[in-house]
């Protein structure tokens, strides 16, 4: 017997009720950042084309019953782990659960109809789905250095008089952050999304797919440097400052359709480049034993785009060959998995209310003490006694607010002091950032610095009021710029809310980093929940080991004093200074 309509009506409510907690506070996240805003777009072609091919569905003469039996058991993975992810708390690993979920639907679904390009649009979804450890991110930086190191290329070609440090475009008397690569309507994730949903619709092969994605992502490339040159030669010609407001807009329109028609010009070229070539080559001479149908088979399956016509054609040619042989009779499915699916719907109930219980009474105690955190972490001013050292004078303190999810933090608190010499240091309290590490390096390469060492250390404070904890590691980074006219120490440690430290994650498997993105989750407000403290020291040209060790001394003891003051306020000390001006 079939499995009743109502049975699959009935797991797709029960599965949009149980994953909903995790997918909104997911995508609630996802819409703070412009270039993944993309992603209802997403799920509305998922939809529609899913209910497109669904009209087009052929029932097989036989179901499957490997293919049915596996996507039974992929759904029950997905159960488990959307419970896990539930348990933990995990968007990233709901998201995740979701994936795997669908694809055990998917599979019970083929395993009985011949649904056209329904693993394709299964796969779309997979655009949604951040990769592990930042790479995406990690990827923007890259294109992020290219663009402007092609744009400094083009403005000196025009003759266009600049400094290019890094991802700073210095003009004569203006100084312009150059954007993310992928940040905003012209943005790598913008035209993926397109790129995917438009083969959706053409019903492209994976590989076609593919290749119009790495195109994509040059031509986007190419698009931001367009960008950049257009802003620069406007302002320095026209005296025209398009770096904001309506003509910012309108020049990321323009550019975005300039997107579009290439990628549909490319989608052309590869559509005829990677056509099909088997059903052509058969239908000249059916007689003739081809040498290379095997190959030509492969050709098709893996690289050219299926088209009806071709496969009807195809299909017909290799009818003739044929013996015909008598229908199979159908066999019945079997209760059991009416059954099943009736289980993964009060599964999937249960688990929706055990979520709502978890949101409800949970988290709030964790939320509140991050809130905390950072009330009195921006309560900090000048007259925190920081460090304690003789050796060194506070000269200036400076508090600073900035965009949500900026690469330096949304928050700083920096102290500079002096040394005997004159030497200037910055202490600087950053926050908040997470739920993964931070790191430095792609914020100073993008200022127009070169890492010459990065590595991990161990230092321990001298201060004899303090415990500091002896497992605390150091990101410890070696700069240089201008090709060693200038250089730089910097050092860098971080301990979460819940006043635990917080160690650089280099050095461990991938694995273990994977599993600890998976748990952890991603750019949750109440998982970015630590803080970084960093000494940065100068030089012109060089900065000395005396300067090196004097970093250490005062990153030792202020990231404790932080740490105290931040998470345990009846524990932070009160004395002032030593030395203060």
């Amino acid at each position: 017997m079939k499995t009743p309509k109502w049975v699959w009506i009935a797991l797709g409510v029960a599965a949009l009720v149980a994953f909903g907690p995790l997918l909104f506070d997911f995508f609630s996240d996802q819409w703070t950042h412009p270039e993944y805003q993309g992603f209802p777009l997403v799920f509305a072609a998922v939809a529609f084309f899913t209910w497109q091919r669904w009209g087009e569905r052929e029932e097989k003469s036989e179901r499957s019953n490997w293919l049915y039996w596996f996507g039974l058991g992929v759904i029950v993975l997905g159960l488990l782990t959307l419970a896990f992810a539930a348990y933990i708390f995990s968007p990233w690993l709901g998201l995740f659960a979701w994936g795997v979920f669908t694809f055990g639907i998917v599979a019970c679904v083929r395993s009985r109809y011949s649904v056209p390009a329904l693993w394709g649009i299964w796969a779309s979804q997979l655009v949604l789905l951040p990769p592990p450890l930042n790479y995406d991110r990690r990827f923007v930086a890259e294109l992020q250095l290219f663009s402007s190191w092609l744009s400094s290329k083009v403005l000196d070609a025009f003759g266009v008089f600049h400094v290019m440090q890094g991802n700073t475009l210095k003009l004569e008397d203006k100084q312009l952050f150059v954007d993310e690569a992928c940040s905003g309507i012209v943005s790598l994730i913008s035209i993926i999304t397109c790129i995917v949903i438009y083969s959706i619709w053409q019903r492209r092969a994976l590989f076609h797919v593919l290749m119009l994605i790495v195109l994509g992502v040059v031509w986007v490339t190419l698009m931001n440097s367009v960008r950049i040159c257009t802003i620069a030669i406007a302002y320095e010609w026209l005296d025209l400052d398009w770096t904001e407001g309506l003509p910012h807009t309108m020049l990321g329109l323009v550019l975005f359709a300039a997107s579009l028609g290439v990628i549909y010009c490319l989608d052309r070229f590869l559509g005829e480049l990677l056509a099909p070539v088997n059903a052509e080559w058969r239908a000249k001479d059916l007689a003739v034993d081809h040498r290379g149908l095997s190959l030509m088979y492969v050709w098709d399956w893996l690289f050219s785009t299926a088209r009806h016509e071709e496969m009807e054609e195809d299909a017909a040619l290799a009818a003739e060959e044929l013996v015909f042989e008598a229908p199979k009779a159908k066999r019945s499915s079997s209760p059991v998995g009416v059954n099943f699916l009736l289980f993964s719907i009060a599964s999937l109930v249960c688990l929706a209310v055990w979520q709502l219980g978890l949101l409800q009474f949970g988290r709030e105690g964790e939320k509140k003490a991050i809130e905390q955190s950072v009330i009195r972490a921006i309560s900090l001013d000048e007259s925190f006694a920081v460090v304690r050292n003789a050796a060194l004078t506070q000269v200036n303190f400076e508090a600073a607010s900035r965009g949500q999810f900026d690469a330096w933090g949304e928050n700083s608190r920096s102290y500079f002091f002096d040394d005997a010499t004159g030497k200037r240091y910055q202490l600087s309290c950053d926050f908040l950032f997470g739920p993964f590490w931070h790191d430095l390096q792609v914020c100073y390469r993008g200022n127009g610095w070169q890492i010459k060492q990065n590595g991990v250390r161990e230092i321990t404070t001298s201060a004899s009021d303090l415990q500091d904890d002896p497992d605390w590691k150091v990101q410890e980074i070696e700069l240089e710029r201008q090709e060693g006219a200038e250089t730089g120490y910097v050092l860098c440690a971080a301990f979460r809310a819940n006043g635990n430290s917080f160690n650089p994650p280099f050095g461990a498997s991938w694995l273990y980093d994977f599993v600890t993105h998976a748990i952890q989750g991603r750019d949750r407000s109440h998982q970015a929940n630590y803080y970084q403290v960093q000494v940065a020291v100068f030089g012109t040209p060089v900065v000395t080991e005396e300067n090196r060790e004097m970093a250490r001394v005062l990153l030792a003891e202020a990231r404790e004093r932080l740490r105290l003051a931040i998470t345990s306020p009846e524990n932070a000390p009160t004395q002032p200074l030593a030395k203060s001006e």
